[in-house]
């Protein structure tokens, strides 16, 4: 078909949720067992990935496990101080005790979350254990449902008792960080209804200040305060209380917060004006919110609110 670039068989994609695992060692060095991830793959799958190789070259198709490829981590792991040491020595993997040569090293890449560091990894070739077809589509493809159909379709004429079904490589990387999303999304919701609460309850907390205050505001305006003093005494006492809480929140937030990226072996700092900015944007929220009662008891008619007494 024009639009498949190319096809892979395999046994798990290199984003899979999770590899098997066995060991490695070096037959010169027996004390070096090295536990590690493996894939079984055919030929096509370094290039229709991605993957570099950075030493030697890429493994045989075949029916025995006789050549590995190992990132570089798994190099070192085996004792090699650079990477080209490693090609063409003999080595033993914890699969049927099987022994055959490490022919390429590829660079490192994530073959887990980035919850979790690089482990070592081989892949070897062993047509038994392929279970998966990888397809690569050109761009042109993408934009057509047609060509899915016609691969779905040749699969049903080879493997009639066998359920097609696919799914798309982002969406597989997407299924490692699933539960980070459904945080996210919950979290973005809670957020959202715990700002209009508080703004609700403000709001209400302005008017009744302003109520209460009003015969207080009518004198003050006698006497000769501004619309702008008024305004700016009723919104400054609440602005310090909402910059207490952020004094108070911030340090929770960042220890949480801390604690939450501890779970990635990948992460990005906690930086500082993060918290600066979230407390302007929460100051800024208060300031809207209480400003509407601040300014309306600012300009009303003193003689009203004194002709009671």
């Amino acid at each position: 078909m024009p639009s498949v670039v190319s096809v892979s068989t395999h046994l798990e994609t290199p984003a899979a949720k999770g590899h098997s695992n066995t060991w490695l060692k070096r037959l010169d060095v027996p004390e070096s067992k090295v536990g590690a991830d493996y894939e079984m793959c055919d030929e096509n799958y370094i290039p229709l990935f991605g993957l570099k190789i950075v030493a030697g070259r890429n493994i045989a198709h075949s029916d025995t496990v006789r050549e590995f490829l190992v990132n570089e981590t798994m190099a070192a792991g085996l004792g090699f101080k650079r990477v080209g040491d490693a090609v063409g020595k003999p080595v033993q993997t914890g699969m049927n005790e099987g022994k055959g040569y490490i022919v390429g090293v590829v660079k490192d890449f994530h073959s887990k979350s980035l919850h979790d560091l690089i482990t070592p990894f081989f892949m070897s070739s062993d047509i038994r254990s392929e279970r998966a077809v990888s397809v690569k589509l050109a761009a042109a493809g993408l934009q057509s449902g047609s060509v899915l159909a016609r691969i779905g379709k040749v699969w049903k004429d080879v493997y009639p008792e066998e359920k097609f079904e696919y799914r798309f490589f982002d969406e597989t990387v997407a299924r490692l960080y699933a539960e980070e999303k459904a945080t996210a999304g919950l979290m973005n919701t809670a957020v959202v209804v715990a700002i209009f609460i508080s703004c609700m309850g403000l709001f209400g907390l302005a008017t009744f200040s302003a109520q209460r205050r009003t015969k207080e505001i009518g004198i003050r305006k006698i006497l000769g305060a501004s619309v702008v003093n008024i305004a700016s005494m009723l919104s400054g006492e609440f602005l310090k209380l909402v910059v207490i809480a952020i004094l108070i929140a911030s340090p929770v937030a960042y220890y949480f917060s801390r604690r939450w990226l501890n779970d990635f072996a990948y992460r990005v700092p906690v930086s500082g004006w993060v918290f600066v900015m979230a407390g302007m944007f929460a100051v800024g929220i208060a300031l809207l919110t209480v400003s509407y009662q601040a300014i309306r008891a600012a300009t009303a008619n003193p003689v009203k609110s004194l002709r009671t007494e």
